[in-house]
């Protein structure tokens, strides 16, 4: 005997493999999801404001979304169950799916998306600090916020495109300069924890960019509020559910405020651009790992 512990067999093995690779299964069932807040939201701004129709596509959405989470929690409970039944060796930020852990972090999640589409920030730089909370590896939460962004704006961008609201030109130039700065960003943080050998170099960035949206939506705050008619006390005011003569404040508007809001949404001005995800990596038993 040379002190290893012995290779997994069985079910052990079959689970430790599955989570090696990325889990298309699990990826599909997130894109039903979102295709259907999606289409739910389109069938909301189809109908004629404050109908019966209206109204049903709107609340819809929290029953549609329930019923992911409570899908999505039996599966982790379960799995849970059998790694700790097999003896599943857990790793440095492996989170541990619980009847507490599945009911709080989803909680704290709506909270995040709440907020991100009320301020117009993507909701992946809230939850990217809050992953880190969890005790997941910087890499990881990094990746998976970057995943979430992924699927967040994509529904936001569609919805914008089919209500005419997108600027083409000026979305399609962002779009790629979006993609050319993750491409540079992420080829030299990469070297940049490389040399170093150090993870928390993510956990820097990740809060640059917190703190820098912070600034920048404080300055547009002072400046909508400067050239806005009415001043600042425009800002503060309430637009009506169904429109009307006065437009609501940029970062309060938009048409994915309320649906991706609770689903993890994420804002932006009512002429919106496409954003760009940072490529996945990670670490670990995770959904979007890279071994």
């Amino acid at each position: 005997m040379d002190g290893r512990p012995p290779k997994p067999t069985g079910r052990l093995k079959e689970i430790m493999d599955q989570e090696s690779r990325h889990s298309w299964p699990k990826i599909g069932l997130l894109c039903v999801s979102f295709v259907g807040v999606g289409i739910l939201d389109v069938t909301k701004e189809l109908s004629d404001c404050g109908s019966q129709a209206y109204y049903f596509s709107a609340f819809l959405t929290i029953p549609y979304v329930l019923l992911f989470f409570f899908t999505y929690r039996s599966y982790l409970m379960r799995m849970q169950a059998e790694k700790v039944s097999l003896g599943f060796e857990f790793l440095d930020g492996d989170v541990h799916w619980d009847a507490r852990s599945t009911v709080v972090y989803p909680i704290l999640c709506i909270f995040a998306g709440f907020f991100a589409g009320m301020f117009g920030v993507g909701g992946g730089i809230i939850k990217g600090p809050l992953m880190l909370e969890m005790g997941i590896l910087p890499v990881v939460a990094s990746a998976n916020a970057s995943a979430m962004i992924l699927f967040t704006t994509g529904i936001a961008c569609l919805s914008f495109f089919l209500f005419g609201a997108m600027d083409a030109k000026t979305g399609s130039i962002l779009f790629v300069l979006g993609l050319v700065c993750t491409g540079v960003g992420q080829y030299f943080l990469g070297i940049a924890i490389k040399r170093a050998n150090r993870q928390s170099l993510v956990i820097l960035s990740m809060g640059f960019v917190v703190v820098f949206s912070a600034i920048l939506l404080t300055l547009r705050s002072i400046v909508d509020g400067a050239t806005r008619e009415g001043g600042f006390n425009a800002l503060m005011q309430m637009g009506s559910l169904c429109g009307g003569e006065e437009e609501m404040p940029a970062p309060l508007h938009g048409p994915h405020g309320g649906a991706r809001g609770f689903a993890s949404g994420f804002a932006s001005p009512p002429r919106a651009a496409v954003p760009a995800p940072a490529p996945l990596t990670g670490h670990g038993h995770f959904v979007y790992d890279d071994e």
